[in-house]
């Protein structure tokens, strides 16, 4: 199925978290995604999204790497985000 696109880095494009950039952590049936950005949305409840409302970006995370303790996963996000260039890119409400 889309088991591929686990790893990728994605930015939303629709909904409160719009322009966030997040990891795809999982997938959910056909049209639907776990994600996680180590930060509002952690790895242990990560944010379930539909594939229409993202963008992908460049890169890719290697999710079956990440630590297995949950604090350490987050903060490994956190960080390969920040490394990639990627940091909290929300739009301003005013535009």
């Amino acid at each position: 199925m889309h088991n591929d696109i686990i790893g990728s880095i994605v930015t939303s494009k629709a909904g409160r978290d719009k322009g966030r950039t997040f990891v795809v952590t999982a997938t959910e049936g056909e049209e639907f995604v776990m994600l996680a950005d180590g930060e509002t949305r952690r790895g242990s409840r990560p944010k379930k999204k539909k594939l229409k409302h993202l963008s992908f970006e460049e890169g890719r995370l290697e999710v079956t790497k990440l630590p297995e303790d949950a604090m350490l996963a987050d903060a490994a996000i956190r960080k390969s985000l920040s490394s990639l260039g990627y940091k909290d890119k929300t739009v301003s409400k005013e535009e």
